[in-house]
């Protein structure tokens, strides 16, 4: 219905505006060149101790985006991700929908949030192996929208892994959830 695409399209548009702001910010802490004191004046609570540690450490070790702690952006992150991946799968504007699963999904890995990780993993699977059965009058391109997607976020995932490896935030140890998603 007309209703529904009107809801969608601002929908989209308040996601992508709202990532691309997480994702600018996410990309200014993982430089190391935002301040944590700004974010603990910003958010500051006497419960929020995320940023409290990270006002003692000096830096971030985790991308927090425009929110108080990396567990909210991972779980904002995640919600917003799978909306794409449905959307990517099964609408007619699949390029703005694949542009929003990009973007979150780079600001959730840098979240390092489990939720994320494992959501996300959990979510491309799921798309891969469900919807070419869900969708059986159009399999073929359903098939390849599956495998252009898949083969994608293993791109984002392991360039993810390396580059924040490399710039000294402790990927591995989240990383390794992917492997054993009951202890997260």
């Amino acid at each position: 219905s007309q209703l529904e695409k009107d809801f969608l399209g601002i929908l989209y548009y308040g996601l992508f505006i709202t990532g691309v702001i997480n994702l600018f910010v996410v990309a200014l802490q993982m430089a190391g060149t935002f301040n944590v004191k700004l974010f603990y004046d910003l958010y500051w609570t006497s419960s929020n101790t995320p940023l409290y540690y990270m006002l003692r450490i000096g830096h971030f070790v985790r991308g927090y985006g425009t929110f108080g702690s990396s567990v909210q952006l991972g779980a904002v992150s995640l919600l917003s991700y799978s909306l794409g991946v449905g959307e990517y799968i099964q609408g007619k504007h699949t390029t703005k929908w694949f542009w929003l699963i990009l973007i979150w999904g780079f600001v959730g890995l840098a979240s390092l949030s489990k939720t994320f990780i494992v959501g996300s993993a959990f979510i491309t699977l799921l798309a891969f192996i469900v919807t070419p059965f869900v969708y059986k009058s159009y399999r073929k391109k359903v098939i390849r929208k599956d495998l252009f997607l898949l083969i994608s976020i293993i791109v984002i995932l392991v360039s993810g892994y390396f580059t924040l490896n490399a710039r000294g935030f402790y990927a591995s140890y989240y990383y390794s959830y992917l492997f054993k998603p009951l202890s997260s």
